[in-house]
């Protein structure tokens, strides 16, 4: 009998997501269109040979140098063609513009999704290893009896939070809780001792260009009052389901109790944790709240908040709010106000969401089936 257990994961898509690949597109490299709502990406080479043919090179660097920001409109005003320009030469691919965006003020820079090699977005492994490795050490340290260390991992979390800042070795709790393997010639801190060895995910499935959808960052602050900033994203659009292949070493992961069946368990008890820290916030009109039938769901991705990518919450809930409220005021200095997050009962202070359809999300919730 193989001591490997595969299987897929299945994660549909709740609210935007958003997985950076590290690089943006200013507000001149792409071309809107408002009576169609959609936002075109160009074809660098094909755009270049089109500025080439009709004599635009110069004009266009121009351009880029001028306070103008509407390509499209540059593109008609500058060509004999006007409106008829045939764009679907140049053009890579086109997404939905959302809700926020607005042809007569300045259009703003977007960063943009992760993609493969053929331009297809997905989801790499790692950014799901990293959502499913948070869930296990929340729901190892919530349930402290049930996990070898857990207890001792608790006990020292709840000590060193009122203690300051830079007293909590989050990777020292990290080894005690997943670093079991006690390999030859190693120590408790390398990371070849970790069980998570044993659970190999693969990317995702790539998936096309239309489950893009253009989401603007959006805060929501305890209160429910809401905060627009001018940061855009391509998302995934809430609907895709984007599916992976998880492999198990029964062996390896086993040390520690880990099965396709605790998978599921520890996400859902994580989704607890996290979202008891969400439901502190008053949801302005217009918010839609989504959940998973049965609770199991996780938050992925870039702008989910720091709730989802941390295990201090699983501590005694005063002093974790004392910890993060210090924390994200050492981080954040200036302008962020982090110094009366303690009086508001929630730290960060910020819900992270985005609008869609017109309706407000939070920002990366994902359901997960197994």
């Amino acid at each position: 009998m193989s001591h490997l257990t595969t299987f897929k994961l299945k994660l549909k898509v709740l609210s935007p997501v958003f997985i950076g690949q590290g690089s943006e597109i200013n507000k001149k490299e792409y071309l809107y269109f408002p009576d169609k709502n959609r936002i075109f990406m160009l074809d660098l080479p094909k755009f270049i040979d089109f500025l080439d043919s009709k004599v635009l090179i110069d004009g266009y660097k121009d351009f880029m140098l001028s306070k103008q920001s509407d390509l499209r409109h540059w593109l008609e005003e500058n060509t004999e063609l006007g409106g008829n320009i045939p764009y679907e030469n140049f053009i890579s691919y086109d997404i939905s513009a959302g809700d926020d965006i607005d042809e007569y003020h300045s259009l703003n820079n977007i960063d943009l999704f992760i993609k493969d090699k053929r331009g297809k977005p997905y989801i790499p492994g790692s950014s799901l290893k990293g959502a499913i490795r948070t869930a296990i050490l929340v729901d190892m340290l919530s349930d402290p009896d049930r996990h070898e260390h857990a207890k001792k991992s608790i006990e020292y979390l709840n000590d060193r939070l009122q203690r300051g800042i830079k007293s909590v070795n989050a990777n020292l709790i990290e080894s005690w809780l997943l670093n079991t393997l006690n390999l030859p010639k190693t120590k408790e801190k390398d990371a070849v001792n970790s069980v998570m060895k044993g659970i190999e995910i693969s990317d995702s499935e790539p998936l096309e260009t239309t489950s893009l959808v253009l989401c603007r960052k959006i805060d929501v602050r305890k209160n429910g009052k809401i905060n627009k900033t001018n940061v855009y994203r391509e998302c995934l659009e809430p609907g895709t389901e984007v599916e992976f292949r998880v492999t198990i070493d029964n062996i390896i992961a086993g040390k520690s109790g880990i099965t396709k069946e605790y998978l599921r368990s520890a996400i859902i008890q994580a989704a607890k944790i996290q979202n008891r820290e969400y439901d502190k916030f008053q949801k302005p009109e217009g918010f839609v709240s989504v959940s998973a039938p049965d609770g199991c769901e996780l938050y992925l991705g870039g702008g989910a908040g720091f709730v989802s990518k941390t295990f201090v919450f699983t501590a005694d809930e005063a002093k974790a709010l004392d910890y993060v409220a210090r924390l994200m005021q050492e981080s954040f200095k200036k302008g962020h106000y982090h110094h009366k997050d303690k009086a508001l009962g929630v730290s960060p202070h910020m819900l992270k969401c985005t609008s869609y359809n017109n309706n407000l999300y939070q920002m990366g919730k994902c359901q997960v089936e197994f």
